[in-house]
């Protein structure tokens, strides 16, 4: 048998990523991604990703055995811990689901009156950072952009 060399390029120790930060660590932009800008940022390292629109939405546990991850379903899904968001969720019949810790505050840089639009594909679709004026008109807005209506 043949001794295998291993003269492939690697990454220096201090470089190399998790496969998680791998998966998941990335933000892109899209017509389906409402941002407000159409160019891409900089890259941005995995610590500085704060559920922005174009990143897939953080896992944080938010009771035993259940995930943000876990609360998403088929369509599309609003995450927020004001229960505006989740009223306005429900007359646009999209599931909501009220969260909010430190945990998801340290993960997605979200007050409690902020919200996240997750579409189906686990991204962040859109996000609002201020307390609703009009909740329900900003969801349907930002869903009639997503879906190129």
């Amino acid at each position: 048998m043949l001794p295998l060399s291993d003269d492939r390029p690697q990454l220096p120790a201090g470089e190399e990523c998790s496969m998680f930060e791998l998966l998941i660590g990335y933000r892109y932009h899209s017509p389906a991604i409402v941002n407000g800008s159409t160019e891409p940022d900089a890259v941005q390292l995995v610590s500085e990703l704060r559920a922005q629109p174009g990143t897939r939405v953080p896992h944080v546990w938010v009771r035993d055995g259940v995930s943000t991850l876990d609360l998403l379903g088929p369509g599309f899904t609003v995450l927020s811990g004001d229960e505006r968001w989740c009223a306005a969720a429900a007359s646009a019949s999209v599931t909501a689901h009220r969260v909010y810790s430190d945990e998801w505050a340290a993960a997605t840089g979200l007050a409690p009156e902020g919200a996240l639009l997750i579409r189906p594909d686990n991204f962040v679709g859109w996000r609002c950072d201020a307390p609703p004026a009009d909740a329900e008109g900003q969801l349907r807005q930002a869903l009639a952009t997503i879906l190129g209506r």
